[in-house]
């Protein structure tokens, strides 16, 4: 994730690299903090005189302006991404123990116990 920012004074904002280097760069490994960040510390103002997101560069894509903000924002971290792949994976695991577990479950566990003996 890489991404620029500027205070108000500066209104230009393109993809031109003569612009972009006009402005702060910050590199980060995680997605969605710059973001978090820019939007947490403008909260509550128009943005006068606080840094501005002007434009971010996300696996191959860019964001220009501050409207996208929001999307950046929102974005999941990797370590977030893994947790809900790990509790998709962990809920079929559930479900069947659950399963097992319950008045039903007897059932199930006696046709198993049938299946298993031939």
């Amino acid at each position: 994730f890489s991404w620029s920012c500027s205070n108000s004074y500066s209104s230009s904002c393109g993809l031109d690299a003569i612009f972009i280097f006009q402005y702060r760069r910050q590199f980060s490994n995680v997605v969605n903090t710059p973001a978090r960040l820019i939007k947490d510390f403008t909260k509550g103002t128009k943005g006068e005189g606080k840094p501005q997101l002007k434009a971010a560069y996300v696996q191959e894509s860019f964001y220009v302006g501050v409207e996208h903000l929001d999307t950046l924002a929102s974005l999941k971290s990797r370590e977030e991404m893994l947790g809900d792949v790990i509790g998709l994976l962990q809920s079929p695991i559930k479900n069947l123990i659950s399963a097992l577990q319950s008045s039903s479950g007897h059932v199930i566990h006696g046709v198993l116990q049938t299946l298993e003996k031939r």
